[in-house]
């Protein structure tokens, strides 16, 4: 009895999709004709909620931040019957002096333009994670806030320890919103300083580890897990800081001459991206923390041994992801695309895993400044 009726349910909406299918045709061929568009039915309106959500399940997430806009009956729709969708990360760019940016599709080449109101202007982005951007201000320059660009939801973080100009070689944000700042407390580069800020608190935790002349990277991103921050130095050595013990562990660099260092976490691991120039393949290695008092990196000889991922890099922030389909397995993303007039993306760089080989070969991409690897996020 109960398959009978949920049959005759889908029977039923399958009939109302036609029907709504055959009266949008309808509607067009009357918009084509020159007729008020106030006279058009919109009967998507009344589309069963179970359609709604398969449509749901078909879009990707930053699509599925426009759905509620679409009608009022889809304007209730909760953050929770949108479930996860296939979220991946995008690059948002965000030029000076304007509340408005773009989220670029490295994947399948689309652009999204949108006018966040909660963007201030003039601000710098320092970071994201799980959706949220981390971004200081030009004016006062003691001040940074946090946001999230798909929800509108924004905190204030209270005034920076010191001024921006003393600072801070990095600073980055955790998936719980939690703010990290580091910098090397004074000249002789004995001890670094790290600030933490936790959601809702007042005022920054204060912490200073004896460093051992451990210079912290000026543009490197950071890693803070399980009461951890980890952090690479100008020279490539990671820097290790308990941070409730106050106590640190430094890691050799890898063998391996580079430019360009990058950390990300994925599942629960560390690993680093050491890469000199596109003639030279990208070093990539896994830090080995079986021994918690000597730490090490372990050296990625076959990819496979990481699984079928792709990669997102950058400094302000590096993400790693499941492949969502065999076309981009085992790519790494950087921020760099050529687009047309129109904004289409007509090729992203990337390099292969597999082949140990950049793509494409060519010059001139564009690198926008200001700009952050960033997941969509529509339940933060």
């Amino acid at each position: 009895m109960c398959c009978r009726s949920r049959s005759n349910k889908w029977r039923n909406s399958s009939r109302q999709f036609h029907s709504i299918c055959s009266k949008e045709i309808n509607a067009t061929a009357i918009y084509k004709r020159g007729e008020s568009t106030n006279d058009v039915s919109r009967p998507w309106a009344n589309m069963p909620i179970e359609m709604v959500e398969l449509l749901l399940s078909k879009l990707i997430l930053i699509d599925r931040v426009h759905i509620p806009s679409v009608c009022k009956a889809w304007s209730s729709l909760s953050s929770h019957s949108m479930g996860d969708g296939r979220a991946w990360p995008l690059l948002m760019h965000c030029p000076k002096y304007s509340t408005a940016c773009s989220f670029y599709d490295p994947l399948y080449g689309h652009k999204y333009n949108s006018n966040i109101k909660e963007l201030e202007s003039c601000g710098k982005i320092r970071s994201s994670n799980n959706g949220w951007l981390l971004i200081t201000r030009s004016y006062p320059f003691d001040s940074a806030y946090i946001l999230n660009p798909f929800t509108g939801v924004k905190f204030n973080l209270p005034s920076l320890p010191i001024h921006q100009s003393d600072f801070c070689e990095a600073m980055t944000i955790s998936s719980d919103r939690a703010v990290i700042l580091i910098w090397n407390e004074n000249y002789t580069n004995r001890r670094v300083k790290i600030f933490i800020w936790l959601p809702e608190e007042k005022h920054w935790i204060n912490k200073s580890v004896y460093s051992n002349n451990f210079k912290v990277a000026l543009c490197t991103n950071l890693i803070f897990l399980d009461r951890k921050l980890y952090c690479l130095d100008k020279k490539g050595y990671l820097g290790i800081f308990y941070v409730e013990t106050e106590e640190r562990q430094i890691v050799d660099v890898p063998e391996f001459e580079c430019e360009d260092t990058y950390l990300l976490q994925y599942k629960g691991k560390i690993f680093s991206f050491f890469r000199r120039d596109e003639a030279e393949p990208i070093g990539i290695y896994m830090l080995d923390e079986s021994d918690p008092e000597l730490a090490k990196w372990t050296k990625i000889e076959d990819i496979d041994d990481i699984g079928d991922i792709t990669v997102f890099l950058d400094n302000r922030a590096s993400f790693a992801i499941p492949s969502p389909s065999e076309r981009f397995s085992n790519r790494i993303y950087f921020p760099g695309y050529d687009d047309d007039e129109s904004g289409r993306v007509n090729c992203w760089k990337y390099y292969s895993m597999k082949n140990h080989s950049y793509h494409p070969k060519c010059d001139g991409l564009k690198e926008p400044m200001n700009c952050v690897w960033i997941t969509p996020n529509l339940e933060a």
